[in-house]
């Protein structure tokens, strides 16, 4: 970032402000992933302890059902776990892909205003 972007930046708290957001949004999606995967683990856990402990006790003949309940528990898990990942991703990309379009509108405003200064008196815009 130049120094004439980051002097805009600086003079300009709505703007400061809200790439700050924007930030801090980005970063509590992390968070999120973060919070929703270790839950979903505790989950399946807790989910595989007692269908194990309930199919040892109960039944301990039908071992097919034992692990095809597993197999479902798993591929569900995976299934939520993979949408929340893609989701969270894109609402990523587009917070970066937002504050990088905004930081060049604002290049482009400090460099047409560096500009108009160069001209001469006579053929200035504002």
């Amino acid at each position: 970032m130049s120094h004439l972007t980051w002097g805009i930046l600086c003079s300009w708290p709505e703007l400061k402000v809200a790439v700050l957001v924007v930030m801090i949004a980005a970063a509590a999606e992390v968070v999120v992933v973060v919070v929703v995967v270790v839950v979903v683990v505790v989950v399946v856990v807790i989910v595989l302890v007692v269908v194990v402990v309930g199919g040892v006790v109960v039944v301990r003949v039908n071992v097919i059902l034992l692990v095809a309940v597993v197999v479902v528990v798993v591929l569900v898990v995976v299934v939520i776990v993979v949408v929340v990942l893609v989701v969270q991703v894109a609402v990523v990309v587009l917070v970066v892909v937002l504050v990088l379009i905004v930081l060049v509108v604002v290049e482009i405003v400090v460099v047409i205003e560096y500009i108009e200064c160069l001209l001469p008196m006579e053929w200035k815009l504002f």
